[in-house]
C-alpha cells in the first residue's frame, strides 16, 4: 500500500527564524539602555510579535510530522485535519468525492492596492456529500475568496510541483483501486 508523505520545508522555518531574530535582539538592547531610540511600548510589542514568530520558527523547524499524506482512499492534510465529521475518514477527502482540481495564487494587497504576499492554494472542488461534511463558514469564506470548496495551502510544503500534482488528483479521482497503486507508486518517484 504505497503512501506518499510530504514534509514542512525547514528552509522556511530558518528563515522565519533569521528574519525576526535582530527585531527581537534590538529591542531587547533598547530596552537595556537608558535613552530609547524607540518608545518602550514598541519595544515590549516588537519582542513579543517577532518573538512569537521566533517561536513558530522554532515548532516549525522541530515539527517532523508530515504535512500531506496521499494515498489510495484519499488525501489527508494536516492543516485542515478534522473538518470532517465521518470518524472512518476523518480528515481524508477521498479520491471519489474530489470533482475539479485547481491552482490559485492568491494575491493579498494593501488597503492602498500594493501587493503585500502571494499564497498559492491547491484548491478541490466536491462533490455534494462530501460538502456537506464541510464547515459552513468555511466553505462560505472560501466560496467569498474564489477558491474550492477543500483548499490545501502550499506555503510549507518543500519540493512540491503544483501542476504534477493536480494531475495525479484528476487522474486519481476517476480511476480504480489498483491504477491508484501505480500512480502513487509513479508519483512518488518523480519527488
Amino acid at each position: 500500500m504505497p503512501e506518499i508523505k510530504i514534509y514542512k520545508s525547514w528552509w522556511k522555518a530558518i528563515r522565519l527564524l533569521l528574519l525576526s531574530s535582530p527585531f527581537v535582539v534590538l529591542s531587547i538592547i533598547d530596552l537595556l539602555k537608558k535613552n530609547h531610540v524607540m518608545s518602550v511600548w514598541f519595544s515590549w510589542f516588537s519582542i513579543c510579535f517577532f518573538g512569537l514568530a521566533m517561536l513558530m520558527g522554532v515548532f516549525n523547524l522541530l515539527d517532523r510530522r508530515a504535512e500531506m499524506i496521499l494515498n489510495e482512499q484519499g488525501i489527508f492534510n494536516r492543516q485542515t485535519y478534522g473538518i470532517f465529521n465521518d470518524k472512518k475518514n476523518k480528515g481524508f477527502v477521498t479520491w471519489e468525492s474530489i470533482k475539479d482540481a485547481f491552482l490559485i495564487a492568491y494575491q493579498n494587497r494593501s488597503p492602498q492596492g500594493i501587493p503585500t504576499s502571494k499564497q498559492k492554494f491547491i484548491c478541490l472542488n466536491l462533490d455534494r456529500e462530501a460538502i456537506n461534511n464541510l464547515g459552513d463558514r468555511s466553505n462560505k469564506l472560501s466560496k467569498k475568496l474564489g477558491l474550492g470548496d477543500y483548499n490545501i495551502p502550499l506555503a510549507n510544503l518543500k519540493n512540491f510541483d503544483e501542476q504534477k500534482f493536480i494531475e495525479l488528483v484528476k487522474t486519481m479521482s476517476i480511476c480504480d483501486f489498483s491504477q491508484k497503486q501505480q500512480l502513487l507508486n509513479e508519483f512518488k518517484k518523480q519527488l
